[in-house]
């Protein structure tokens, strides 16, 4: 999927176009401004962005970034995080967007910057997003389709306690107590499973993996996975997955801080697969010193039986938003969706960092 470079909008003077990397210090400007940021926010990170908007991704070589300019001002930006997504049917190339904002002065140029993109796609994703985002995306034709939970697991309680930014006095005494009785739950057993952390470049036999544990969701390509483990701004470990010492699954985790998250988890097997490998997962989260919680995403009853049977809390709903014209995906739900899938695996909120 490409869109084209370029795009003038006589009737008002502007064009939409791919932006430039030295664009990059204007399109932080204006993420700033929009997200209501200090500007040593961890999101506006220069090296977080431009591995995000021109380092060179397998599933979408050029710029993902585009930009309404008028003359040589930034006035809008929107990104694409691309996406495949497989059915029982077929394939899918399809992205999310997001890093959507506009000058306070060219609303309407933010806005015709989505509808441009909405015009080059055939099939959009979108978890979440800000308020202003969930009221706007059914207006340009996105259907909420069904929701995915976000799920915690404490791992270390006093250690979360002290590199909590903001404690709220004597309610805090009553949150130790409650997060130290959660770390303590006995996690589902992990039985015959156990994981290996891949060194180097991904392994081609992830591929196979993945497309045998998926029956309807996303994908992701050996050098996709790859381009994630480069990311500049947060440690990313990709782990293979295997029962009886045969590969059945892989998963990969980020840490922003304190927070450990799944990235992705896939397994080839039954429900009690599921959870000892989510077990699995929990394991080695807690073998980074620095963790102090794990919190993953469920968007198929395999997953949410998964956290729930290894004691994660349910800490948040998010709707999931389709843009599906053609219903090439929509009869298939539910999906399996993850933060792979758009940036949540590489934010920081350094005033609220974890969910529990």
């Amino acid at each position: 999927m490409k869109f084209k470079s370029r795009i003038t909008l006589t009737s008002v003077g502007m064009e939409i176009a791919e932006s430039r990397v030295e664009e990059l210090g204007q399109v932080t400007r204006l993420l700033q401004t929009g997200f209501q940021v200090a500007p040593d926010a961890f999101i506006l990170d220069q090296q977080l962005l431009h591995w995000k908007y021109h380092e060179n991704n397998p599933e979408w070589p050029g710029s993902r970034s585009f930009v309404v300019r008028d003359g040589e001002q930034v006035v809008a930006h929107a990104s694409v995080w691309p996406q495949h997504v497989v059915t029982p049917k077929a394939e899918v190339r399809s992205v999310g967007f997001y890093d959507w904002v506009s000058h306070p002065d060219y609303r309407g140029a933010g806005l015709q910057l989505v509808k441009e993109l909405l015009a080059k796609s055939t099939v959009m994703l979108v978890v979440g997003g800000a308020e202003i985002t969930r009221k706007i995306l059914p207006r340009f034709g996105f259907d909420q389709v069904d929701t995915v939970s976000v799920h915690a697991r404490v791992l270390r309680p006093w250690k979360q306690f002290r590199t909590r930014p903001t404690r709220r006095g004597w309610r805090e005494a009553g949150r130790i107590a409650r997060n130290l009785a959660w770390s303590l739950h006995r996690p589902f057993p992990t039985g015959s499973w156990r994981a290996e952390i891949i060194e180097g470049s991904t392994p081609k036999q992830f591929a196979q993996l993945e497309q045998e544990a998926t029956a309807a969701g996303t994908l992701h390509s050996t050098s996709l996975l790859d381009y994630y483990l480069k990311c500049p701004a947060v440690p990313v470990h990709l782990y293979k997955l295997l029962k009886e010492g045969k590969p059945q699954g892989y998963f990969a985790l980020s840490r922003v801080d304190g927070q450990m998250r799944i990235l992705d988890l896939r397994v080839i097997g039954v429900q009690s697969d599921w959870t000892s490998a989510c077990s699995v997962v929990l394991a080695e989260a807690r073998r980074d010193p620095k963790a102090v919680e794990l919190i993953g995403w469920s968007s198929t009853p395999q997953m949410k039986t998964a956290f729930e049977q290894n004691r994660f809390q349910l800490r948040d709903t998010r709707p999931l938003f389709m843009y599906d014209p053609q219903r090439q995906i929509t009869p298939y739900l539910p999906l399996q969706v993850g933060m792979l899938d758009d940036d949540s695996g590489f934010l920081s909120i350094p005033g609220d960092p974890y969910l529990t």
